[in-house]
């Protein structure tokens, strides 16, 4: 062969090279950057579609807890209410004489006469695991008085703004007298225990 031929061939072989290059370069390459980018960011859209829906329910549960400790803090609001309520109608451990003379009130308003007045041990009350938090200061009762009078005066009794508790209720006919009945029970008052701090 020629060498001119031999020229053609090499030039022609050459720019069949280039084109190829070209043609890869130009078409071929962009196309496969294309291919990887959309798989890429296919990809990457499930991960952020996953994390976005996470996020999501992370939220919705962070609001449900809230509601919940809102919802909480209000009934602990409405718990202390209650309470310092009920510590108000407990009698101060120095009020016992008021709380005798309040018994001996209640009586003489119901036509009731009063006997005798025993203190019975005191008991404390409350959680037995924790510190008692009132403890009860009963006395024993002993009266006499219409049945109507008795009556009045137990009720009296239990609706007083003080906490107050009637139990070991007995009545019995007076002997000296049929219209008057004899009472015995036990009163307790419910006071704040006192604590060392």
């Amino acid at each position: 062969m020629d060498r001119k031929k031999i020229e053609v061939l090499a030039l022609a072989g050459l720019l069949v090279l280039i084109a190829c290059v070209l043609v890869f370069q130009v078409v071929i390459a962009p196309r496969r950057a294309a291919q990887r980018a959309a798989a890429a960011y296919a990809g990457a859209g499930v991960t952020v579609t996953s994390s976005l829906s996470s996020l999501r329910s992370q939220v919705q549960a962070a609001r449900a807890q809230v509601s919940q400790i809102t919802r909480l803090e209000s009934e602990v609001s409405s718990m202390e209410a209650v309470l310092k309520e009920l510590e108000a109608r407990l009698m101060d451990p120095n009020e016992i004489p008021v709380f005798l003379d309040q018994l001996s009130g209640l009586a003489e308003q119901s036509g009731v006469e009063i006997v005798r007045v025993q203190p019975v041990s005191e008991t404390p009350s409350g959680p037995e695991e924790e510190a008692p938090v009132y403890r009860q200061f009963p006395v024993a009762v002993e009266a006499l008085g219409s049945f109507e009078g008795l009556t009045q005066f137990v009720s009296r009794l239990e609706t007083q703004q003080r906490i107050m508790r009637v139990t070991n209720l007995r009545i019995q006919g007076a002997d000296d007298t049929p219209t008057k009945h004899r009472v015995r029970m036990v009163v307790s008052a419910y006071m704040q225990e006192v604590r060392a701090e």
